[in-house]
């Protein structure tokens, strides 16, 4: 069921359909995530893959082309690709580009920049 929350991070209203415990937009909660495992660089466990890229998540296995994204197509920021595979639906970041491990400074810093200015259009108090 899906369930409006206030972000605890940039006060942002989201709707959220995963978790009725959800206290982060998806933007906050991915730059919590990726903020905590920022240097691993994992092997795919795909068998005829051996690339090396940078996981998402705690139990992220495998690359970006052999990852799976949201069913959502859209355009991606970083690499331009306007028929990408994008990470979650509402992030502009394909299922490559967040994967990659020499990308994953740029796409934290624009996350903590969006988030950022969403605390100063939302007046977040910390």
């Amino acid at each position: 069921m899906p369930k409006d929350i206030t972000c605890a991070d940039c006060s942002a209203l989201r709707r959220n359909a995963a978790y009725s415990n959800t206290r982060y937009c998806v933007s906050c909660r991915l730059l919590r995530d990726l903020s905590f495992i920022k240097d691993q660089v994992r092997t795919c466990s795909r068998a005829a893959c051996s690339r090396r890229f940078a996981p998402v998540s705690r139990r992220d296995s495998y690359c970006g082309p052999c990852g799976f994204g949201s069913p959502d197509e859209g355009h991606c920021w970083y690499c331009k690709n306007d028929h990408a595979e994008l990470h979650r639906a509402g992030l502009a970041v394909c299922v490559n580009c967040i994967r990659d491990p020499a990308k994953r400074i740029t796409i934290l810093g624009a996350l903590r920049r969006g988030q950022a200015d969403r605390r100063l259009q939302n007046g977040h108090r910390a």
